[in-house]
């Protein structure tokens, strides 16, 4: 197999470089392509110039999308984070291509997307129902999934979307991607109930969706008929429209915790405008 050949960058508008990436891969990606402007698109192609897979992030009404096709599935992702975004795949080829370090080094310095390994953890984990105390009092989480691995799927049906939730891996609330404190506000990664800002995927109703344990992570299946849920729907304990602390403490605030006006370090934009709900 050739070295795959990563072109990489977003919103930059001179010519294209190339970057040789000596690792293997199971899509037999051997070249990899990409388009600069406002939305960031990586194509990858195998030795034959069949496309294998792609990846795009762009804009949103609700802030950001981010696009992965590859191993004959689509998804389209919507968030309203539009900083440092973690995104998941559908199947564990594409995965090991996105987490490459050649790969995903240049996907966090220049797209701003971390991958969430799912596919290839080396340790058994269970899935199960949500805990209340990690959710909104509103809306329900229907058909709530939760994992070792501090994933929490559910659906919104009032909206009709598939909503993920990652947890900080290092506990804890109001943290940086990588665990730290002395963040504030809406430029947390982790917010104040300790996950990052909900992703979504839409569905319609004729494709009854249900989510299932797929060994050990929460997975969506679609069916032709209504099938009877695995997980229970869950109503929260946790109040809508909480922040992080604007004085980088660490701390929740608004809900039960101290009020955002009181820890907002002279900002007057403390309020999260329900940022961190779903």
């Amino acid at each position: 197999m050739r070295n795959a050949i990563l072109v990489l960058c977003i919103g930059c508008t001179s010519a294209s470089g190339t970057i040789a990436v000596p690792e293997q891969n199971d899509l037999g990606a051997v070249e990899f392509q990409v388009a600069r402007g406002d939305t960031f698109e990586l194509r990858a192609f195998d030795a034959a110039g069949k496309q294998v897979a792609f990846v795009s992030r762009g804009a949103h009404d609700d802030g950001t999308e981010v696009v992965v096709d590859a191993s004959s599935a689509r998804t389209t992702m919507t968030t309203r984070a539009t900083g440092l975004v973690m995104i998941e795949t559908q199947d564990a080829s594409t995965e090991q291509l996105l987490l490459l370090p050649s790969v995903s080094s240049v996907l966090e310095r220049e797209a701003q997307l971390l991958i969430h390994a799912t596919h290839r953890l080396e340790a058994a984990y269970t899935a199960y129902s949500c805990d209340p105390n990690d959710l909104l009092v509103s809306p329900t989480a229907a058909q709530c999934c939760s994992t070792d691995y501090q994933s929490t799927r559910f659906l919104n049906t009032y909206v009709s979307r598939v909503m993920l939730r990652l947890r900080s891996p290092t506990g804890g609330v109001c943290k940086n991607a990588n665990g730290s404190t002395g963040c504030g506000g809406t430029s947390c990664f982790y917010g104040p109930s300790g996950f990052n800002v909900a992703q979504s995927y839409s569905y319609s109703a004729s494709d009854n969706p249900r989510i299932e344990d797929s060994g050990g992570t929460c997975g969506v299946y679609y069916y032709g008929s209504p099938q009877w849920p695995i997980f229970d729907d869950v109503n929260g304990t946790q109040e809508r429209n909480m922040n992080c602390c604007m004085d980088g403490s660490g701390r929740p605030c608004d809900g039960p915790n101290i009020a955002c006006s009181s820890c907002a370090n002279g900002n007057p934009n403390y309020s999260a405008n329900y940022y961190w709900d779903y």
